[in-house]
């Protein structure tokens, strides 16, 4: 779904009196940006737009600006406007970043990448200032800031805007050395700045008491030298009683409180969501006469209020006319929707409390917002509607499956999402198209491993249904197909279907699809012995999943599974372990089917490898568990009991039967789970480095083993170390 772009959320905020200069404070921005990423976090009033504005306008650096808002938490939203922030600064830039957002899937990573190397290839200076981050709540959405803020050309810096420290890895920033950070006492007033702004009897009357507060300082310079202010921030609402509103008529006063509750202003909305015809002249004359308006584009059309001071023109409208604010907000949702502006409407129609409208909107845009990967936004709306809203509208229940998918959501919450849209596509079949029915397949047979037959029928039929209806669904059916025909057991058809869908056309846009059939060649690769084919496609599955940024899905923990199979062969079983424990980690993605169950009976035969009986045999009864719970489990049972007859021969061997290691290298054994060097070592035991490397290999030989963790696992068999696993 793409709306138009609103200049004003890419046009840097400006006020109507001009800003006083602060060289201290543009010179520490300056300063900042030696390094790839500037934090500005400040609380409210500290002038952060102002100042940041400011410097870029006055070093005349060309800046790519984006105010964000609650619908950022989407990240193809998010990204969108990035992208037309930079192209409408550097013209040409930014096409190809665009295409992969069109055609993206719920990821924006693949055009992260694009617009980063679209930007290194151009190589002209550019600042990206992200305003308002704190309205960002999503992890998902901060995590894509976190993936650009890594990778940024040489030539570019980012500059975050914010009332709260975003979670982003802040820490390793900083240690690393890529993070300058701009705070509440580097943009106070010092004494000769609010000198620029108010008279000395002025400065002894609000100065001390304001401690520097940049937005009391210029309230009291734009009121003059009789007010009252203090500059506490108690004293902020009073101060506007008594010294704004107090000054304007009634007519003015009741635009002022109503235009509040609106997100930006223009004449045309205020007119019909205030339900007048005189917003023109009424904006005219908040701009005329200071009121805290912020103007949002070039062309004075869009404005906005000063943060505090809307937040207090809100409270004041609550406490005289608390009943005015729902039909406003409606209004407005009318007015945004006959623009194309859906997501506003939403959002104004959810804060009139008008759930008619947000089910009506979702119902009539869930299937373009599914085609454009926004599984945020699905979500979000989603959980704007009660349940009884959304259980006779088949095709949201099935968009609302499909994003709970996305960001994998645990499987009997998606089961029963499922339930519900079939249920609804029953009692109302006119609502019901190709797509919802491929869609709906597509999910059943990826959340339904535990009876691997059935889930190669409904594979089969969703590839059938999406290469009719659903175009964007082809590459992950294909996908699908491939594993179900894998844990059937026919490995030629899952290697042929998966080799099938990796050259698709569609492929690299579709990062489930794409990194479920590169794992399921790798793990086939591996079931036929050929370590280096599996460890090659297995690299490239999680080297696609990092860049797409889908690590946390079902296709990515077939990526770990495939690692560890690899690893298995090449004789490293900690290596296999780790990978394993990863793949596990992802559990809402494959929890209690017949991948899980294999998983797990992979686990307990690397322990049992590794010497670690006990942990084998209770992984091992919690897969049995699993596959008795699976009504049919398929080939993956024959592993089970593999593992079983591999931990009933598997005996504790006598330390006899290897020859007696000397006390000097039984001590060097124990330090082999340390990950210290020979040299490191030798220091902790008072030897030579050389006398180390002796013992190594004598140990080698003595346990008949080729590597430190063989040595390990091959002691902790032999009794000689302590039965622990790795961190």
């Amino acid at each position: 779904m793409n709306e138009p772009v609103r200049r004003s959320k890419v046009t840097p905020p400006r006020s109507p009196t001009p800003p006083v200069d602060r060289p201290r404070v543009h010179a520490l921005l300056g300063d900042a940006a030696a390094r790839p990423v500037t934090l500005v976090s400040a609380s409210a009033g500290f002038g952060k737009t102002v100042a940041a504005e400011a410097w870029l306008r006055t070093r005349r650096l060309r800046a790519a600006w984006i105010t964000l808002d609650a619908h950022d938490d989407d990240p193809l939203h998010l990204w969108r406007y990035v992208v037309a922030a930079v192209a409408r600064v550097l013209p040409g830039v930014g096409n190809e970043a665009m295409r992969r957002l069109r055609r993206a899937e719920s990821t924006a990573e693949p055009a992260i990448e694009a617009l980063l190397e679209e930007l290194e290839e151009d190589r002209r200076p550019l600042t990206i200032v992200l305003d308002d981050l704190q309205e960002l709540r999503a992890r998902r959405a901060l995590d894509t800031i976190g993936y650009a803020a890594d990778r940024l050309p040489r030539h570019v810096r980012l500059v975050l805007l914010t009332r709260s420290d975003p979670a982003l890895r802040l820490p390793r920033m900083r240690a690393n050395g890529r993070l300058a950070e701009v705070r509440d006492a580097d943009l106070r007033f010092t004494r000769e700045e609010a000198r620029e702004l108010l008279s000395e009897q002025e400065l002894d009357a609000v100065y001390e008491r304001s401690e520097g507060w940049p937005v009391a300082l210029q309230l009291a310079q734009l009121r003059g030298p009789d007010t009252p202010l203090t500059g506490r921030r108690r004293d902020i609402a009073a101060y506007l009683a008594a010294e704004v509103l107090a000054e304007v008529d009634e007519d003015l006063r009741d635009f002022l409180l109503h235009s509040s509750l609106l997100p930006r202003m223009s004449a045309e909305l205020c007119d019909s969501a205030l339900a007048r015809a005189n917003s023109a002249a009424m904006l005219g004359r908040v701009v005329h006469a200071n009121l805290f308006a912020v103007s949002l584009d070039d062309e004075g059309v869009w404005y906005r209020y000063n943060a505090l001071f809307a937040e207090y023109l809100r409270l004041r409208l609550a406490a005289e006319h608390a009943q005015a604010a729902a039909p406003l907000h409606r209004r407005a949702a009318d007015w945004f929707e006959a623009h194309g502006l859906i997501e506003d409407a939403v959002e104004q129609a959810s804060k009139g409390d008008d759930l008619e409208f947000v089910a009506r909107a979702l119902e009539a845009h869930q299937m373009r917002l599914s085609r454009a990967g926004r599984s945020a936004t699905i979500e979000r709306w989603m959980g704007l509607l009660p349940p009884s809203m959304v259980a006779m509208r088949p095709g949201v229940l099935t968009a609302g499956a499909l994003a709970a998918g996305v960001v994998a959501r645990p499987r009997p919450e998606v089961r029963r999402m499922l339930a519900q849209a079939g249920a609804a596509r029953d009692a109302h079949p006119d609502q019901w198209t190709g797509y919802h029915e491929a869609a709906r397949t597509l999910l059943a047979a990826t959340y339904g491993d535990d009876d691997v037959a059935a889930t190669l029928d409904l594979a089969t039929r969703a590839l059938d249904l999406s290469r009719e209806d659903a175009e964007t669904l082809v590459v992950p059916a294909m996908a699908m197909l491939a594993l179900a025909r894998l844990l059937t057991g026919d490995l030629d058809g899952a290697l042929a279907l998966a080799r099938e869908t990796i050259v698709h056309p569609d492929a690299a846009d579709r990062p489930f699809g794409h990194v479920g059939a590169l794992a399921v060649e790798a793990i086939v690769a591996a079931e036929r012995e050929n370590s280096v084919v599996a460890s090659r496609f297995a690299e490239r599955a999680l080297h696609e999943a990092a860049r797409a940024g889908v690590l946390d899905s079902a296709p990515a923990a077939c990526g770990y599974f495939a690692e560890a199979l690899a690893s298995r062969l090449a004789g490293r079983p900690a290596d296999a372990e780790r990978a394993l424990r990863r793949a596990l980690r992802i559990e809402p993605a494959i929890d209690g089917g017949a991948l899980h169950v294999w998983l797990l009976t992979t686990l307990a035969s690397v322990l049992a490898r590794r010497g670690l009986i006990s942990r084998a045999q209770q992984t091992l009864a919690e897969a049995r568990g699993l596959m008795i719970a699976c009504d049919d489990p398929g080939p993956v049972a024959r592993h089970v009991e593999a593992v079983e007859r591999e931990l009933e021969a598997a005996q504790v061997v006598p330390a006899t039967a290897a020859e007696t290691l000397s006390p000097a290298e039984l001590a060097v054994l124990r330090e082999f789970g340390t990950g210290r060097t020979a040299r490191d070592i030798g220091a902790a035991l008072f030897l030579s480095a050389n006398t180390v490397k002796s013992h190594i290999r004598a140990i080698y030989r003595k346990l008949g083993v080729a590597s430190r963790d063989d040595a390990v696992s091959r002691g902790i068999a032999l009794g000689l170390l302590e039965n622990d696993s790795p961190g």
